[in-house]
Parts: structure tokens; sequence; C-alpha cells
């Protein structure tokens, strides 16, 4: 927002007013007491500072102003109420519908806070690619990720460090080295089923003859498993989540990642009020968090310090995993380029976000089965047809080539990463003048990209937009395509693009896919409740509220 006089600015300026007048002016003190000064000069600063920004600036000086917006603005808080009660992208969707524009719809939040939503692949490419580091994210999202993931992060810094941060880590993510990674997604895909059948057979067995239950958690169970390889795969380590729920490790994510109405209190107080400030109000789920985050860093230090001395008795005696040589750990040690704090961050940053999206992406996946036989059925024949090894098998192994080849496979996923993308917006404010479209944007000025609103625009995918549709993904003769029919790179947005776009796609994408033939193999799946009404949660993660519960029937190799 337009405004050379910043927050911090006035807060100084009525602390320090009255000890200015107390040893110049004495006389002039308000009712000679320093505090009533203070308050006094603060009000005057702040009231015809809060007139301009709020009122006179948005509605009569602002470039923007003139930009296709949504109608019904409350005249503080914009469209602030919908923002708060919708889930995240959701409202910038339904106006990228409905509203007519040239690539930029404008709205305003909370007092009128001035906002962009990039809306065609030409606005896209400007702000993601051409002005990428123009735009950094917004510090409300800093403070508030920066808990879970480390505030020096890839995820989270900018500039110059963030170009250092992803030279340094972008041999760990290249394809030549995730390839070797998919026999360790596969035995965790295998380990995670002989759970599940293990959970299945305990049940029966305390049923005692009635019907047994076969109701599992798709979510429940993905998450455990995709914590268990990018354990393995990013540092080395597997934190057997698999096995035993009931770890340290495992507990501490569903804290972090639960979307309780605490959670939601706080996102909102965060909105008005100095992170410090909501950090130390008395909820549990502060108290949480600190814990939480107390022993992730903890664990990564010492994996630290047990990386190093594994690598160095390795050196010593002329060997090496093939692990050691690209793990996130292993590149981020062997680069040189970070401190022990920086390596902590990034550890965080990979173990949250590397876990939580893939488990989010394979419950939508079953969802979309579920609700679409014909595509679980074709999708199970084609696994089939490939001759992957049986699942059961403790000494099956597959090599990527097996499964990139399934052409149907990489369509089904593709199709569910664009109809139910886990991230489903991403937000960035201008930290300098700059230009989107040809349009002026000063500093300052918030720009959102909906994932879920791009993903799901007819002008990019045509009129069957909503519609899960897999065969979009193939050409006439069968074999996979990666536009999905549309023109544009930038109609999918799931994992961004540019200088910023998501560094662990492939990975993702790699352990997706083991993880869904295996399940598809191993089992039938209905849903519990066919009329189930789906809800998202309200997180920067889109997961189903209350997550979601099947009913499964075994299947032979």
């Amino acid at each position: 927002m337009a405004s050379s006089v910043s927050k911090r600015a006035i807060f100084f300026v009525a602390a320090a007013l009255p000890y200015a007048l107390e040893i110049l002016t004495p006389g002039h003190l308000y009712q000679a007491s320093k505090w009533q000064t203070a308050i006094v000069a603060f009000l005057a600063i702040f009231i015809p500072r809060f007139i301009w920004l709020s009122i006179i600036y948005p509605f009569y000086f602002s470039p923007l102003r003139h930009l296709p917006q949504p109608k019904q603005n409350s005249l503080l808080f914009g469209q602030m109420y919908r923002i708060l009660t919708e889930s995240i992208g959701s409202p910038q969707s339904q106006w990228m519908r409905e509203i007519p524009n040239d690539g930029l719809i404008y709205y305003r939040t909370l007092f009128n806070t001035e906002w962009l939503v990039l809306t065609s692949p030409k606005a896209l490419s400007d702000a993601l690619t051409t002005k990428s580091y123009d735009l950094i994210k917004p510090p409300i999202i800093v403070g508030s990720l920066a808990r879970i993931l480390g505030a020096s992060g890839i995820l989270l810094v900018e500039n110059e460090e963030h170009k250092h941060q992803r030279k340094n880590l972008l041999p760990a993510f290249q394809y030549r080295h995730i390839k070797n990674l998919y026999p360790l997604f596969w035995n965790k895909a295998r380990d995670m089923i002989s759970a599940i059948d293990r959970e299945l057979s305990e049940k029966k067995k305390k049923s005692e003859g009635s019907v047994p239950p076969n109701i599992v958690s798709v979510d429940h169970w993905t998450s455990r498993a995709t914590l268990d390889i990018i354990g393995l795969a990013g540092i080395g380590q597997s934190f057997n989540a698999i096995e035993d729920e009931t770890n340290e490790l495992y507990q501490s994510y569903q804290t972090i990642f639960a979307q309780d109405r605490q959670a939601r209190i706080l996102g909102v107080l965060n909105t008005f009020f100095p992170f410090w400030l909501v950090r130390k109000l008395p909820f549990p789920r502060n108290y949480q968090i600190v814990k939480a985050q107390s022993m992730l860093q903890k664990m990564c230090l010492d994996l630290i310090g047990q990386k190093r001395a594994n690598s160095a008795a390795a050196d010593k005696e002329g060997s090496r995993e093939i692990v050691d040589d690209i793990d996130i750990l292993g590149i981020a040690l062997k680069s040189g380029g970070f401190s022990d704090q920086g390596i902590i961050d990034q550890l965080m940053t990979f173990l949250a976000a590397g876990h939580e999206t893939t488990a989010t992406a394979m419950t939508w996946a079953m969802l979309a089965l579920c609700k679409h036989p014909n595509v679980h059925n074709k999708l199970r024949e084609e696994l089939r047809a490939a001759k992957l090894p049986n699942i059961r098998d403790t000494e099956s192994q597959i090599f990527a080539e097996q499964i990139d080849q399934i052409a149907y496979l990489q369509a089904v996923m593709n199709e569910v990463l664009r109809v139910y993308t886990p991230v489903p917006a991403t937000f960035r404010v201008a930290q300098r003048d700059t230009t989107i479209c040809s349009q002026f944007v000063p500093k300052g000025t918030m720009v959102l990209t909906s994932s879920v609103g791009t993903n799901h625009l007819s002008t990019l995918w045509g009129d069957d937009c909503d519609e899960f549709n897999p065969e979009r993904w193939l050409d006439e003769s069968g074999r996979a395509n990666t536009s999905g029919g549309a023109e544009s790179n930038y109609a999918n947005m799931t994992f961004s693009h540019g200088p910023r776009g998501c560094i662990g796609a492939s990975f993702a994408k790699g352990e997706f896919a083991c993880l869904l033939a295996a399940w598809v193999l191993a089992y039938d799946s209905v849903l519990v409740d066919e009329n189930m009404k789906v809800e998202k949660t309200p997180g920067i993660v889109s997961r189903i509220k209350d997550g979601l519960d099947v009913k499964l029937t075994s299947l032979k190799a």
C-alpha cells in the first residue's frame, strides 16, 4: 500500500516525542504527562494515515482502482468476510470465471489493503518468471510458516539468498538422482500395504464372527508413509512412522498440521497483531508448536552430526551409499554453502512440505478413484498389464522406467493434481514498484496466484475444465502428454513456474506414482459414505476436512 510512513516509524515517533519535549520544552507536554503526550502523538499520526490509506488512496488515487473487480465490497473490509470464511483460493477462482478481465483482477481486504489476482498466462509469466524477484512472500506468511519450516529455508528466503540456496540444492532434485529413489518409494509403499493388511487382520480377529470391519483412513496411512519416505530420501534415516504411529516425530507433525479451532483463531489474530504477541498468548496450541519445533530442531542437529560422522567414515573406507550422495542433507553438507542452522531449516522445510503435500494428493486421488470406478478399474488393468511386481512380495522391486512408462498412471496423477491441487494458492507482495501485463503495480501491493482457479479455467482447459478426465493427458495413440491439452504451460499451476517453482516436483510425482500404484494393485476401495459432503480445510495445504475413510477389499496379485 502506498505510504512513506511505516508502522514502526509511527510507534518510534510517538514514543520518542514526549522525551524530546521534556528536554527541549517541558511546558508543551500534554497534561504534563509523557504517556498522554505519546498517545496523542500516536493518534495524530495514525488517524490521518489510516484515513489516507484505507479510504482516500484506494478509492481515489490508486493506479489499480480502475481494474476489473468484484462487487459488494464492505467499506472498510472489502472482501475480507469471504476470504476468512471460504477455502483458500475459492473466492478468487469464482471471480476468475465471472469477471471479464485482461489478466488481472483487483480486490480489497482488511482496511482496503489492495490485492491483485493473476488470471492469464501472460500475467503469470510476468509475475513468476520475468519479475519473480520483484514479488516476495508477505511477512505475515513468512512469520506463520517460519515456526514450522525454519526462517532460512528455501521456501521462505528471497532474492540472492534464494538463488544461492536453489543452486546448491538443485542437484538433489535432478531426475538422474530422483530415479534412483524409486526403489525406496516402492519399498515404503510395500511397507504401508503390509501394515494396512495387519490392521485389517487384527480388526477381523476382534470382530468375533460378525462382518469384519475393513475401513481405513487414507490420509492417516499416506501421511505416515510419506513421512518415512522423506526421512530416508531427505536425510537417509527412516522415522518408522508406518510401524509406529505413536512415535514423537509423527505426532509432532500431526500437531503442527492440525486445522483445529485454535489454529484458526491464532491465524486470524496474526492478521491484526504482531507475531511475537500472538505467540505468547496462553493457547495450548502455542505451547504444542514450541515443543514440536524444539524437538524437530534438536533431531535435525543430531542428524547433521551423524551424517558428518558417517560421511567421514565412508570416505575413510573408500565407499559410500548411493543415498548419501543424493539425499537433501548430503547435498547440503557437500555444497558447503549452508551453516548448521541453514541446513536445519532446509531439513525442516523438506520434512514438512515434502510429506504433507504428497499425502494430501494421495487422499484426493483415492476420492477421485472412488467417485469414478471406471477410471479406478482401467488404472488397475493398466498397472497389471505393465507387469509390476507383486506388492506383497517382500523381495519385489521396481525401477523408475517401469513406473514412468505407464501412461494411464501418469494421466491419472496429472489430473488429480490439476483438479485437486494440494496447494490452492500462493501469495506475494511487491517489494518494489513493478509492472504486470503493462499495468503499474505499486510497492506493497499484494499479489495472489490461485492455482485452483487457473487449473479450472475454461479459457485454458475447455468447457469440461471441472470434470475429472485423465484422458485429456493422453494423445490419440494412448501415450502420455505433458500439457493435458492446454496450450500454455501456465495453465497448470500445481507446482508453479519460474525460479520460485517447486524444486521437488519430480520427487513428489515419483513418490506419488509409487504409492498410488501400490494401493490400487493391493485393494479395491469404495467410499464409506457415497454421499459424503467434501469440504476443504482452510490451511495452506488443501486437505479433506475430517479425512477420507474407505472400505477396502484385498486383491490377489
